[in-house]
């Protein structure tokens, strides 16, 4: 829906971040929240005690750099695995990765809530699967 430069160059070119918005495949409406389910969170809450209870048995120092590193994993892309969306309007929780309704790029008018509401992803529009 919207694209802005990086402000860097790369190989000479410069770069371009486009801005895709979340929709929901079945009534398109872009009024999407983000939905963690229970089950991911314990998951993680055994996970997090787990490695906690390893350091602190092992060695305390281990704690602050398990710590550190989980602080930063929590900036990797990865962590969208532990993302759902679910959709405000109709409760739908299936959401595919492409353009499912063929909305035209760059077509703003199609977004029917503000733009709070919405959720977005972004990508460098040098990625080779970027339409």
């Amino acid at each position: 829906m919207e694209e802005k430069s990086r402000g860097f160059v790369d190989k000479g070119a410069p770069v371009y971040e486009a801005t895709l918005y979340i929709y929901c495949d079945v009534c398109g409406s872009f009024n999407i929240m983000l939905d963690i389910s229970t089950i991911k969170l314990l998951i993680i809450a055994v996970i997090i005690a787990v490695i906690v209870t390893g350091a602190v048995l092992v060695d305390i120092q281990w704690l602050a750099c398990l710590i550190t590193l989980g602080l930063f994993s929590l900036l990797l892309p990865w962590r969208d695995i532990m993302l759902s969306y679910k959709c405000r309007k109709c409760g739908n929780t299936r959401f595919t990765n492409h353009n499912s309704l063929h909305y035209q790029s760059y077509d703003t008018s199609v977004i029917d809530v503000p733009d709070r509401f919405t959720q977005k992803r972004y990508i460098d529009t040098d990625v080779i699967h970027f339409e």
